[in-house]
């Protein structure tokens, strides 16, 4: 599969699970033949980085060409990218075609690049990596002073930390606990600063979410 061809699946993939809230035929072989296309590349470098730039898309750094026929099916992706601030996908080695699913459909429901990292990693675990544009990147992603966006960051990352905690225990692997609790307490702090931002997102309907969210409140409610 060419470069030209993981992008057009890639879109296509983003599409379907817009268009449907549960997995058919349609959203199964296109995560197949999108994963059957990334998976060499993936075993090369241990992982794939798909980037947006100026309205064009690099794998590895490497422009991919859009033909005259490609435009509606890249100008979507770019749309639905820019739309939540996210300039570049990650995908990594121990991707399967499921969790890829779990991951778009993720992004599709996101609002922006700090719950789009949320939400696909929630879905695609540590496989999948999400980056904002090069304009955020350029400001520094957020400014500190703004609770908000230091609330949704932190929420993020302790969905992402209590997530791999979580998968450890299920594989009977050893967990960071270090990292995950730190992440929490950076989530406590943005609580304590100004509780409705992080109480006030909306909830994925995972149990990893309930978790961070139970943690939090339970670890407030202590102290």
């Amino acid at each position: 599969m060419s470069n030209r061809d993981i992008i057009i699946s890639l879109s296509i993939l983003a599409r379907l699970t817009e268009i449907y809230d549960s997995r058919n035929d349609s959203v199964m072989s296109t995560a197949e033949r999108l994963m059957a296309g990334m998976s060499p590349l993936i075993r090369v470098g241990g992982d794939l980085t798909i980037r947006l730039r100026e309205k064009s898309f690099f794998i590895e750094d490497n422009r991919v060409k859009a033909t005259a026929a490609d435009m509606d099916t890249f100008g979507s992706l770019i749309i639905a990218l820019e739309a939540r601030g996210v300039g570049s996908l990650t995908f990594g080695s121990g991707l399967g075609a499921e969790e890829l699913i779990d991951a778009l459909y993720g992004l599709m429901r996101s609002a922006d690049q700090a719950e789009a990292e949320a939400e696909m990693q929630s879905g695609g675990g540590t496989c999948v990596g999400v980056g904002a544009t090069e304009a955020a990147a350029r400001d520094g992603e957020f400014d500190m002073r703004d609770t908000r966006l230091v609330a949704r960051k932190a929420y993020a990352q302790a969905v992402t930390a209590l997530s791999e905690v979580f998968g450890c225990v299920r594989t009977g692997r050893k967990p960071g606990v270090r990292q995950a609790k730190r992440a929490v307490q950076s989530l406590i702090d943005c609580i304590g600063r100004e509780e409705r931002y992080v109480l006030g997102l909306s909830a994925h309907g995972l149990a990893t979410t309930r978790r961070v969210r139970a943690c939090a409140i339970s670890y407030c409610l202590c102290c």
